[in-house]
């Protein structure tokens, strides 16, 4: 019956429960951490000068597309604005790179320097591609 006694007197002064105070402050700074990050890319958009051309894919990138009437009552402008934005998003060319790493570690394909050789077995192989079959 001491025992009992014991227990719940340690059970009653424990420290162990959870401080609300802690947990409120730990969400606020994950939810002003994730807003800093949103912030900090957008800003980062706004003020950053567009490239013209991707090395890495060996391409011109989408220009920002004229905003008209016409365009925005036929839809050409988000469709295009959705392709410029794709093109210029921030730090686009690192992601690239990360992207390739990631996916050359997962899929054993490695990087630009290497070549994959597809053998074809039948002609319908690779519909809708422009292939020289007399080769």
């Amino acid at each position: 019956m001491v025992y009992l006694k014991k227990l719940k007197k340690i059970a009653q002064n424990s420290t162990d429960a959870p401080n609300p105070l802690l947990h409120s402050a730990a969400a606020a700074l994950v939810v002003l951490l994730f807003f800093g990050i949103l912030v900090g890319f957008f800003l980062h958009s706004v003020f950053d000068t567009d490239a013209m051309v991707s090395e890495s894919e060996n391409r011109a990138l989408a220009v920002l597309p004229r905003l008209s009437v016409q365009t925005l009552s036929d839809g050409s402008f988000m469709t295009d604005f959705e392709a410029y934005y794709a093109d210029t998003f921030p730090r686009r060319e690192h992601f690239l790179a990360v992207n390739q790493k990631i996916t050359a570690i997962f899929s054993g394909v490695r990087g630009k320097d290497d070549v994959v050789l597809v053998s074809k077995t039948e002609k319908d192989d690779f519909v809708g591609q422009d292939i020289d079959y007399d080769e």
